[in-house]
C-alpha cells in the first residue's frame, strides 16, 4: 500500500483489488490548495518484462492521454517509488457497473431498459471514438482490450465512463473465442465484450459462463449462449 502522503495524494481508502494491482480513492493536493478526489490504481514495480503489469500500465496511460472523449475517464498522472507503480485518473463519486449489477440482481430485481441503453450508448460512442482515430501516439493502442462491468464508471449525474484503454487482456467471460488463442486486445473484440456485458444487464446472467474458468472457456468455443 503507497504512503499517506505519496505524490501529493492521500490515501483515504481501497476501493478493489486484485492479485495484481489495488485501486484506492484518494485526495489529491495541488498548489493552489484545491482538493479533489482522483482514484488510484497501484501495483508492485520490479518486473519489467513486456507483458508484465507496469508495461501494460504504462501503454494504459499512454494510450488514455490521447483519448479525450466525455465517455472516457482521463489518467491525470503517472509515476513509481521504489515499491510501486501508480496511475491516476479522474473521479466522479458513482458505482462502477459490475457494482451496480451486483445490487440489482441479488435482490431479484432487473435493470431497466432504457438505463442499459443509456449505458450502450455511451460505451458505444467511446469506442466508435477510439476505434476510428487516425493518429495515436507511439506505445498505445486503438482499442480497450479489456472491458467489463467494473471497466465502465456510472456517475451519480448519470455520466457513463469507460476505464483501463489498453490495460491489458479482459477476464475470460468478456473475451471473444479468437482472444482464448491469442489474448491481444482487437477493435472486434471490444465489440464481442460489449455485447456480453449488455446481455449480462439485460439478463442477469453472462451468455458464456461456468462454474470453473475451463467451463467458461469451453462455453465461449463452443458459442452456445443460454438463449
Amino acid at each position: 500500500m503507497p504512503s499517506e502522503q505519496s505524490h501529493r495524494y492521500q490515501i483515504e481508502h481501497l476501493l478493489s483489488e486484485s492479485t495484481e494491482s489495488k485501486l484506492f480513492i484518494a485526495t489529491q493536493h495541488s498548489p493552489n490548495r484545491i482538493k479533489k478526489q482522483v482514484l488510484i490504481c497501484c501495483m508492485p514495480a520490479p518486473e519489467r518484462s513486456p507483458d508484465s503489469p507496469p508495461a501494460l500500465m504504462l501503454r494504459e496511460h499512454i494510450t488514455t492521454a490521447a483519448l479525450h472523449h466525455s465517455a472516457i475517464v482521463q489518467t491525470v498522472d503517472a509515476s513509481r517509488n521504489d515499491e510501486f507503480y501508480f496511475l491516476v485518473y479522474e473521479y466522479s463519486p458513482g458505482p462502477d457497473l459490475e457494482e451496480l449489477l451486483t445490487r440489482v440482481y441479488t435482490r431479484g430485481l432487473h435493470m431497466p431498459v432504457d438505463v442499459v441503453l443509456h449505458v450502450g450508448r455511451q460505451i458505444a460512442a467511446a469506442l466508435c471514438y477510439a476505434h476510428t482515430r487516425p493518429w495515436r501516439p507511439k506505445g498505445s493502442v486503438g482499442y480497450h482490450g479489456s472491458l467489463a462491468p467494473a471497466k465502465v464508471h456510472l456517475s451519480l449525474s448519470g455520466n457513463v465512463k469507460l476505464r483501463g484503454f489498453g490495460a491489458g487482456p479482459a477476464a475470460t467471460a468478456y473475451r471473444c473465442p479468437e482472444q482464448l488463442r491469442a489474448p491481444a486486445g482487437s477493435t472486434l473484440g471490444d465489440l464481442f465484450s460489449v455485447g456480453t456485458l449488455l446481455f449480462e444487464a439485460l439478463c442477469g446472467e453472462r451468455p458464456f459462463d461456468g462454474a470453473t474458468e475451463h467451463e467458461v472457456v469451453e462455453s465461449l468455443a463452443t458459442c452456445q449462449p443460454p438463449c
